[in-house]
């Protein structure tokens, strides 16, 4: 089995900031004064420290994300996913769970 852990805690693209509290989205464009925090519930969502050999997880679980969207079957896609999430917490990956399900097409 497959395993992975926490797509970036906060999801920002180069377009749009969503939450990693309460999952809402908005343009950055939008975004005002500080960009960061929620519309709707406040939460701060700067970006995390990519420091301390965290560098690369990004790029690793859209990667990830890419390969599972490809997966036919929606059962098999689903066990991989929930794999590779596990996986991702084992070893203390930085992600946003919500995000990389999303981008996994589930």
């Amino acid at each position: 089995m497959i395993k992975l852990r926490n797509l970036l805690n906060e999801l920002v693209t180069n377009k749009e900031v969503i939450c990693d509290k309460c999952k809402w989205s908005w343009d950055i464009v939008d975004g005002g004064k500080d960009i960061y925090v929620c519309h709707k519930c406040g939460h701060d969502n700067k970006k995390v420290n990519e420091e301390d050999g965290h560098e690369n997880d990004r790029d690793m679980v859209v990667g990830v994300a890419e390969i599972i969207h490809m997966i036919r079957d929606m059962k098999n896609r689903e066990e991989v996913l929930h794999s590779m999430i596990e996986k991702f917490n084992k070893e203390n990956v930085i992600y946003n769970r919500g995000e990389f399900t999303k981008m996994s097409g589930l």
